[in-house]
């Protein structure tokens, strides 16, 4: 059943925002918006009237900041205000209203996971189990943006991107051995989850991974290493994103180990 809604103007300074269930604001956004400010323009606002009567943003939170910035905070602002809603139908709703924004890879997962998407609860529970974050200024100690988040997703699905079969282990193995790695390092980019995870999907059986944790640890220059071995891969070789990247893993992977150990290119 559609949850009651309501239609009415109140003043800017009236809306709240609660970034659990929405994007965090962008500067360059707000800033764009407050060179072009029109206040006949603004538009209606969608917002989420809670028990205790706060009304918090779900769309037109950039707009409605802009307003509180150049002293408008008083000024009515028509809205749309939805009742009922839990945190989680507040996430979903923002989600379905900014499908087509440009909302950042890492900032829509947050948003999932506020939302209870099952797919999306389990992969942050994995991630956090190996001490990174979803959140792009954590707080936390020791904890690091998981910002390859897009690519995490597609090897959970088996390295597509609606694949039905989930591979948390494979996920699990991937976040340990970036970890045991490079430790404290931003090591998780696109190339490394991407071909790391498409050789344990592929070859996870055949792979020591303790002898792949030594391998990439003792790289010179650590991901970057990776990166310029997939680009070259990609270039040179004409091969495509997963085979590069998974190229370029593997390379390091078989140096030291003798013929019979060594896994087929």
């Amino acid at each position: 059943m559609p949850h009651k809604r309501t239609l009415g103007e109140f003043p800017a300074e009236d809306f709240m925002r609660d970034e659990r269930v929405q994007r965090a604001l962008r500067p360059m956004h707000i800033n764009r918006l407050r060179a072009d400010f029109d206040i006949e323009a603004i538009g209606a606002v969608l917002a989420s009237e809670r028990k205790d009567g706060s009304k918090h943003l779900i769309d037109g939170g950039h707009r409605v900041t802009v307003m509180i910035e150049e002293g408008l905070g008083h000024e009515l602002v028509p809205a749309v205000v939805y009742h009922g809603l839990t945190l989680a139908e507040e996430a979903r709703l923002f989600l379905r209203c900014n499908y087509r924004a440009s909302v950042e890879p890492l900032e829509k997962f947050r948003l999932s996971v506020a939302s209870e998407d099952p797919e999306s609860m389990y992969i942050a529970q994995l991630l956090e189990e190996a001490d990174f974050s979803i959140h792009k200024d954590s707080g936390h100690t020791g904890s690091r943006a998981f910002y390859a988040i897009h690519t995490l997703q597609s090897v959970y699905r088996g390295g597509s991107e609606n694949g039905a079969e989930a591979h948390p282990e494979v996920v699990r193995d991937l976040l340990r051995i970036i970890m045991e790695a490079w430790g404290e390092q931003r090591a998780a980019v696109k190339d490394v989850v991407l071909g790391l995870g498409i050789l344990l999907l592929q070859d996870g059986p055949l792979v020591d991974q303790e002898h792949l944790v030594r391998q990439l640890s003792k790289l010179p220059n650590g991901v970057s290493t990776i990166q310029v071995r997939s680009k070259y891969h990609r270039q040179s070789g004409g091969l495509i994103g997963r085979r590069a990247t998974r190229l370029a893993v593997l390379e390091t992977y078989n140096k030291g180990l003798p013929k019979n150990k060594q896994i087929k290119e």
